[in-house]
């Protein structure tokens, strides 16, 4: 059973016998099979690799995509008049999850898994867009799921050849990246799992690669829409930005963004207003009592961050984008 409060916020009770689990991230990856003392070690394991510090470690790595992102751009509006920003953000956001949490370097097998996450998903969407449809209530099968299945076993397969790669070098743990992390979460009695494995290097591709362009696809739209935010931005950005270039070092580069609050309140917002994971899962450890309902023991809760971003008991004017509230501390 699960307790759900829905807009206009009224208190809905539903029974679920169990969460869905997802065929494209896989069912024991750290996203899908949540809870437990499996799920703990994992998330224990993993979670180092997400600190500030360690992605300090990576920031010269993203300054030099973001430059060849610019570029890009740069080169489409000169020669359309317009710029397509998903289609342009959408590899080079694959190319920084590559570089950076799995130190890829190849050009070959970026395109590869570029090319393959952009086709599932593009799926994905599709078939989200058809929940409720006539033909998937009916039973049909959907029609994209065939080349779902064929681009989900080719990444799943690179993705393989890529954790052996690690193993086989003996520089397992040397990195200390997202590849290392993963395959040590899933070591169970000195073996390897690799089908755990694969499910979690599943999500890291595909749910990282989605909340990252997604989230950056928002924040480009709102800078568009709020022309008086952007020109603020731009001058914070002249200001603290002067003299950082991609040959500066991690330390140089993290001191600059430090100095940038407003950039850090304009992304604060964007994630506000447009978050990119809507909702999450949580399971009750003991009985527990919310919103006047009952909620026992190892049921499933549902907490919507779509709903907590706009709620008006929480924000002021929850519909407009608007960083400077972010400059107030209580926020």
């Amino acid at each position: 059973s699960g307790l759900f409060i829905r807009p206009p916020f009224k208190k809905v009770i539903i029974n679920i016998s169990k969460i869905g689990k997802s065929s494209y991230l896989g069912e024991h990856s750290l996203l899908m099979d949540f809870g437990g003392p499996i799920w703990e070690k994992k998330k224990r394991i993993m979670d180092p690799g997400f600190k500030i510090q360690k992605l300090k470690d990576f920031i010269s790595k993203f300054y030099k995509i973001g430059e060849q992102v610019a570029q890009d751009l740069t080169e489409q509006q000169q020669k359309l008049g317009y710029v397509d920003f998903a289609e342009v953000i959408a590899p080079y956001t694959i190319h920084a999850i590559s570089s950076a949490g799995f130190n890829i370097g190849d050009e070959e097998t970026l395109n590869k898994l570029s090319s393959g996450a952009k086709v599932l998903s593009e799926i994905i969407v599709k078939q989200l867009r058809d929940q409720g449809s006539a033909r998937q209530l009916m039973g049909f099968q959907h029609p994209d799921l065939p080349e779902a299945e064929n681009q989900l076993k080719k990444i799943r397969a690179m993705g393989k050849d890529l954790i052996m790669e690690r193993i086989n070098s003996g520089k397992l743990g040397a990195e200390g990246d997202s590849m290392d992390m993963i395959i040590k979460a899933n070591e169970k009695n000195g073996e390897l799992d690799m089908e755990w494995c694969l499910d979690d290097f599943m999500t890291m591709y595909e749910a990282g690669n989605q909340t990252t362009s997604g989230t950056l696809g928002f924040f480009i739209a709102e800078m568009v829409r709020h022309p008086e935010i952007q020109d603020k931005l731009i001058s914070e950005i002249d200001e603290k930005w002067n003299g950082i270039t991609s040959e500066s070092s991690n330390e140089e580069i993290a001191a600059a963004l430090h100095e940038m609050k407003y950039l850090d309140c304009c992304v604060k917002e964007t994630l506000r207003k447009n978050p990119p994971v809507t909702f999450g899962f949580k399971t009750v450890q003991k009985d527990i009592i919310l919103g006047g309902y009952t909620v026992p023991k190892d049921s499933t809760v549902c907490v919507s961050q779509q709903v907590l971003h706009h709620h008006p008991a929480h924000w002021d004017s929850p519909e407009k984008f608007n960083p400077d509230r972010f400059l107030d501390e209580k926020n």
